[in-house]
């Protein structure tokens, strides 16, 4: 059983819009996780199933592939069955205006499926999912 996770610094030209990228992998048969209170994410789901999200707040959200979980309140319990691989990035609220284009507050404490924010999203992730290596 192995956990693997990587931190990269946004460039200085993006810094402003995105606090970090991340690449995480877990060899494990099921993954649990609490995540600390924090920044909206964009995630793409390279593997693994059945990922969902359990909010402060008690709401419990199945996630895609591809999903933005909006700026969270409190603990956010993460699951999957793995092997699971992820790669994300931290969004600010500068990040969140640019990219999303909505009031961050209808989804504080919530996860959406980012096939129908972003046009290409989904082909971007069936293209990610099978880069070798």
């Amino acid at each position: 059983m192995s956990v693997e996770l990587e931190f990269v610094v946004p460039a200085a030209d993006i810094a402003d819009y995105v606090t970090l990228f991340y690449h995480f992998r877990a060899a494990v048969p099921r993954f649990e996780d609490i995540e600390r209170a924090g920044h909206a994410q964009l995630r793409f789901t390279l593997a693994g199933s059945n990922s969902r999200y359990v909010f402060a707040d008690g709401s419990d959200q199945p996630v895609g592939p591809v999903h933005l979980i909006g700026p969270t309140s409190g603990p956010t319990r993460s699951s999957a069955d793995g092997p699971i691989e992820v790669l994300g990035m931290g969004l600010t609220p500068a990040g969140w205006a640019a990219m999303v284009r909505t009031e961050a507050s209808g989804l504080v404490n919530r996860a959406v499926d980012c096939g129908h924010l972003f046009d290409g999203c989904t082909e971007l992730a069936v293209a990610l999912r099978n880069v070798p290596g």
